[in-house]
């Protein structure tokens, strides 16, 4: 009298268990829009199409509204707060970047965003952020989490990071990260606008740490992610075998090609310059920041068009928490797509379905579909018709099928 019949009786008990049933509404995914019932249990996505209604289902209409998957954003921080000094992290204790990052991961989900990759804090804060999340102790998007990011000494930075020189040290250090858990790894290829002091164009990590910190990553089956704005440092990260290229601001054709190749993500973190570009010195952004703000929106428009030529994949992502950059206003990258020269349906994409294959995770994230976590928004217009739906026009925010932001409409039975 074993393992069988006891399967049976737990597979009838949980088949028991009420589900919610999404009734009317228009699903909207990067694949197109159609009408559909969605059906959830146990914090997944059952069915979507004909449901039905059980005994004991909780039935909510949306008539007239539309459902679309929770966001992905896969570059932000949580250990930084939208403050116009750059250096304003080196002035706080860890445990104060705990506290504050609670309520930055709250009002990123409250905004939409369902899943985020953290992409590198100071003394692992994220990592005790990420795993408080996914306990269920504090509200916030399913994170998945870099932890110190590897620099140079005296590289993009530094002061937050972890400083390498050679090969045997970058060894040490990508093994270093996975002891302590991160789900992934962060690499600074270049230099970069925050930090004072640094030209933000020359490479930084060369070929061959980048390659070793690739290698050892790869061995425990995680990812690295290349911080790179000049060319030169993001041919070295696709060399290297990195995943992502994060902003890729001085892109050029060659790189867009060599990243097209090789599968490499783009997340361009449009947001960040923008909100750089249109706050700037009258509040506070150093003169440092705002010269290399301005070379760098000089630049993009290159880096789109190269990138849209070559087919380079976009994968959302904010840099929220850099200057005026808030958690909660992540959203709002997915309209810069557009303006940039996507389609709606691609920058929906990149927030859904690139992310989420981006965060090994196609099928469980990013979708409206059997298996799937139930991560979902409810909205008044369709983002395909409309990219600022996403962020304007939200009515519910799920996660797990539970309401986290807003609330649902329609009855309940």
């Amino acid at each position: 009298m074993g393992g069988p019949p006891v399967a049976g009786r737990v597979g009838k008990r949980a088949a028991r268990r009420a589900r919610t049933v999404l009734e009317g509404a228009r699903v909207v995914t990067a694949s197109g829009e159609r009408r559909a019932d969605v059906s959830l249990r146990d914090g997944l996505v059952e069915r979507v199409g004909r449901a039905g209604s059980e005994r004991g289902d909780r039935v909510v209409g949306l008539d007239g509204l539309f459902l679309a998957p929770g966001l992905i954003d896969c570059h932000t921080h949580f250990v930084l707060d939208g403050d116009a000094d750059p250096l304003a992290i080196t002035r706080r204790s860890d445990a104060a970047l705990a506290i504050r990052g609670v309520g930055l991961a709250a009002a990123t989900l409250a905004g939409g965003v369902t899943a985020v990759r953290d992409n590198g804090s100071r003394n692992f804060v994220n990592l005790e952020l990420r795993d408080a999340i996914n306990r269920g102790w504090i509200p916030g998007p399913r994170t998945f989490a870099a932890g110190e990011w590897l620099t140079m000494t005296g590289g993009h930075g530094h002061f937050m990071g972890h400083e390498i020189d050679g090969v045997d040290e970058a060894r040490k250090a990508a093994r270093l990260q996975m002891k302590r858990g991160a789900d992934c790894i962060k690499v600074m290829a270049t230099g970069g606008v925050m930090t004072p002091g640094v030209n933000h164009r020359a490479t930084q990590l060369v070929v061959e740490e980048l390659a070793v910190i690739v290698e050892e990553a790869a061995r425990a089956g995680r990812t690295v992610s290349a911080h790179a704005h000049g060319a030169e440092g993001i041919k070295n990260a696709v060399e290297a075998g990195c995943a992502s290229v994060e902003h890729g601001t001085f892109m050029d054709e060659e790189a867009a090609r060599m990243m097209a190749k090789a599968g490499v993500f783009w997340v361009p973190t449009m947001k960040a310059l923008d909100d750089m570009r249109t706050k700037g010195e009258e509040h506070g952004l150093p003169d440092y920041v705002v010269r290399k703000a301005r070379e760098a929106e000089e630049a993009i428009g290159d880096a789109w068009r190269f990138a849209r030529k070559h087919g380079v994949r976009v994968a959302m992502g904010t840099d929220a928490g850099t200057p005026f950059n808030h958690h909660g206003e992540n959203a709002r990258e997915v309209e810069l797509y557009v303006a940039c020269g996507l389609t709606p349906r691609e920058a929906l994409a990149s927030a859904t379905e690139a992310a989420a294959s981006l965060l090994g995770k196609a099928g469980e994230l990013g979708a409206i579909a059997p298996g799937a976590h139930a991560d979902l928004l409810v909205l008044r217009r369709s983002p395909l018709k409309e990219p600022k739906a996403l962020a304007r026009a939200r009515v519910a925010v799920l996660k797990g099928g539970g309401v986290v932001a807003g609330r649902l409409p329609g009855r309940a039975g």
